[in-house]
C-alpha cells in the first residue's frame, strides 16, 4: 500500500472527474420499486428466522 501511495504522490497528471450519473438511480425509479423492496424485505425477515430455527432444531429431546 505504501508503494502505491508513493507512486501516486510522484505522478504529475491532473485528476479526472468521473461521472457517476449511471450508478445512482433516479428518485422516480426508487419510488417505483419501493413497494416491491419493502415486500421482499418483510418476507425475508419473516422466513429467514423460521428456516434458521427449523435447521437448528435440537434432537436430544430437551
Amino acid at each position: 500500500m505504501s508503494e502505491a501511495l508513493i507512486q501516486l504522490h510522484s505522478i504529475h497528471t491532473p485528476a479526472v472527474r468521473q461521472k457517476i450519473t449511471g450508478i445512482i438511480p433516479s428518485w422516480s425509479k426508487v419510488r417505483r420499486h419501493l413497494p416491491l423492496g419493502l415486500q421482499t424485505s418483510t418476507i425475508g425477515t419473516v422466513v429467514g428466522p423460521c428456516r434458521h430455527r427449523r435447521r437448528h432444531r435440537r434432537t436430544d429431546g430437551l
